[in-house]
């Protein structure tokens, strides 16, 4: 809530998040995310990157432990809640 994910990059390393806030303080950071596979759920880690508290933007990221395979994703969760994947 209050935090809008502009730009979602997936990659093998795991997700980068570029993307604003309002309030006082970004909470992105600790926020649950995952990656939804043809296999399951995987958790990813971290939560590492950086914001800029005077334009309320964030760039972060979150780990995955192996490297994934992209191409098998379905959806992203973050919270507990699922987003689609649309492929083009």
């Amino acid at each position: 809530e209050g935090h809008l994910f502009e730009h979602m990059t997936l990659s093998p390393l795991g997700l980068q998040v570029i993307g604003s806030y309002t309030g006082e303080e970004c909470m992105a950071s600790g926020m649950s995310m995952a990656v939804e596979t043809a296999n399951g759920v995987i958790p990813l880690h971290g939560g590492g990157g950086s914001h800029n508290s005077q334009k309320q933007t964030f760039n972060l990221h979150w780990n995955t432990e192996v490297p994934l395979d992209v191409a098998t994703v379905t959806a992203v969760i973050i919270n507990g809640t699922r987003i689609p994947i649309q492929s083009n």
